[in-house]
């Protein structure tokens, strides 16, 4: 699995049935789910970048008014 050309993580198999074929129904299996758990890593990065902003933006809020805002964004996935 790709994240900004970089290798995240890998996707393993294994068949206790000897000389198993790897069909075009099982690479279309393992893509999808691969395509999912990207979507799953680039939505917590994107939270925690928010996290991130959101700090930021409570951190100036609290010097300036002394109050807290309401949150920016939560993403659920």
């Amino acid at each position: 699995m790709l994240y900004e050309d970089k290798v995240v993580g890998v996707v393993y198999t294994d068949s206790k049935i000897s000389d198993k074929v790897l069909t075009e129904l099982d690479i279309e299996i393992l893509s999808t789910m691969s395509q999912q758990i990207q979507a799953s890593v680039q939505a917590i990065l994107l939270q925690q970048s928010i996290d991130l902003l959101q700090q930021i933006l409570d951190d100036d809020s609290i010097q300036i008014s002394g109050k807290k805002n309401a949150s920016l964004l939560n993403f659920c996935h």
